[in-house]
């Protein structure tokens, strides 16, 4: 009787705790019943069970006591690939004065030894999943191996397969499919008079090819060294403050200078192609302005 009502205290003190700066509107009344279930499971040595309902208690309402509860459980199944990511998330979430973020702190450290990190970048994409199981947030601890990320953008998806190792981060850039166009209606056929051969003194547009070559995998390169930049950044931030080394803090520098050199020199490239498209290429009769053996030449198309 006793340990029923201790429960039943608990239960109405998580549902009184502070929301998290986070959290969405819930249902503490089905939270507090499945955190009583969790409780029960946990007494009963069936661990898992306790964790999906105090992560199930969570979703309802988003208290750090449930959020603990489940990756304490969740490392007691052995689930220590869903353990590391909750605690992650009751260390940012819960209070600076919680009772067990101490705790939680020293369990992620361990288990991060012996665990993969997959660190996601999805522009715009509210839903992410690896391995089929719904993420929150963007990092998400796995066991070594290879597994699927996937984003939802609306109606269309992308995935990705990426191979983590022990204590390793890999970071995946997941961008929304390009629309598939709908094919256009068929034109009628009209009769027309042939043109004559328009005669072109300018240079071959073919011309282009290589400097828009460059000018992509310039800006392709450019992109990728700035999101390794945001989540050297991100790692750094992450370390604690007494913990800090001068040579994270170079080697996170250095990544930004590369950027910034990487955004000039795609800049660059880029002004380049424009100024190769404008005047040196005879585009034919679209060709505004060009420059042919016989000099500078400017004509329209009526």
């Amino acid at each position: 009787m006793s340990a029923r009502l201790g429960a039943i205290l608990l239960s109405l003190v998580v549902v009184a705790a502070p929301r998290s700066a986070s959290a969405q509107p819930g249902d503490p009344a089905v939270a507090a019943e499945r955190f009583t279930t969790g409780e029960e499971a946990f007494e009963a040595g069936d661990f898992l069970r306790a964790a999906e309902a105090f992560e199930a208690a969570y979703a309802a309402d988003p208290q750090p006591a449930a959020l603990w509860n489940a990756a304490r459980s969740f490392d007691r199944a052995g689930e220590h690939a869903r353990a590391a990511t909750l605690y992650q998330l009751y260390v940012r979430e819960a209070p600076s004065d919680a009772p067990d973020r101490d705790e939680a702190t020293r369990a992620l450290v361990e288990l991060g030894r012996r665990l993969g990190k997959i660190e996601i970048v999805a522009p715009s994409s509210p839903r992410l999943a690896v391995d089929g199981r719904p993420v929150r947030g963007s990092t998400v601890f796995v066991n070594a191996g290879t597994h699927l990320v996937e984003a939802e953008f609306g109606a269309a998806r992308a995935r990705r397969e990426v191979s983590v190792e022990e204590g390793s981060t890999k970071t995946v850039l997941l961008e929304e499919p390009p629309a598939t166009p709908s094919p256009a209606p068929p034109v009628p056929p009209v009769a027309r008079t042939a043109p004559e051969p328009e005669r072109r003194s300018g240079v071959t547009p073919w011309l282009m090819a290589p400097f828009l070559g460059t000018t992509a995998l310039a800006g392709a390169l450019t992109i990728a060294s700035g999101v390794d930049t945001l989540v050297a950044r991100g790692q750094y931030l992450d370390i604690p403050e007494d913990e800090r080394t001068q040579r994270q803090y170079d080697d996170g520098k250095l990544k930004q200078d590369r950027t910034n050199v990487m955004i000039g020199v795609t800049a660059g490239l880029a002004l380049v192609t424009t100024s190769v498209a404008l005047f040196a290429i005879d585009w034919g009769k679209g060709t505004v302005i060009g420059v042919s053996p016989g000099g500078v030449r400017a004509h329209g198309w009526f």
